[in-house]
């Protein structure tokens, strides 16, 4: 299957060629995503996927990052499909992980005092890096880079062997060598 590229005009549109090679070329386990842009509020960003086998193994996981995450009792209101909902009364709501809906979405947190996104999906969690430096979660700058490679420098202290999920490097977004062998 071919996987759609983006064009250079839109890969190179924010960043230098040079820029983009120097993050990719330096980054061990962080990816660079491009936006798709459009309406999809979707914005550049670096993330890594990281592969757990069970809950415990989450958690374990999650802990040894200095992740808490805030359990939830059974009867946590969730939105009902087809209700509209003003946003004041929609953000009351928990984000729950699917696979283990008694635990709350990370989101926004802090690993060894960096900034980050964190989400849990099925059998693997994603760490995002995008706005440490302006808040802006739609443009990358050196600065996420800065705050991706210094992650990366605590994860071989904590996690001697990153299960990582490279299905990851299939999504179009993502700079990777299978899709842009050129860039490597």
């Amino acid at each position: 299957m071919q996987i759609e590229k983006f064009s250079d005009k839109w890969l190179f549109q924010d960043h230098s060629k040079r820029e983009i090679k120097h993050w990719i070329h330096n980054l061990k386990y962080f990816h660079f995503f491009r936006a798709w842009g459009g309406h999809n509020n979707d914005g550049d960003k670096f993330e890594v996927t990281i592969n757990f086998y069970s809950k415990e193994d989450l958690l374990e996981k999650l802990n040894r990052l200095g992740v808490i995450i805030n359990f939830v009792p059974d009867n946590t209101p969730q939105p009902l499909v087809g209700v509209s909902y003003p946003s004041t009364e929609y953000w009351k709501f928990k984000s729950l992980v699917r696979q283990f809906p008694e635990m709350e979405q990370p989101g926004k947190k802090t690993i060894n005092n960096l900034p980050c996104s964190i989400y849990i999906g099925e059998n693997y969690f994603q760490i995002s890096i995008a706005g440490t430096k302006d808040e802006n979660y739609y443009q990358v700058t050196n600065s996420d880079f800065e705050v991706a490679k210094k992650l990366e420098d605590f994860f071989n202290t904590l996690l001697p062997k990153l299960e990582q999920d490279f299905e990851i490097e299939k999504n179009a977004g993502c700079i990777s060598r299978s899709i842009y062998p050129e860039l490597y």
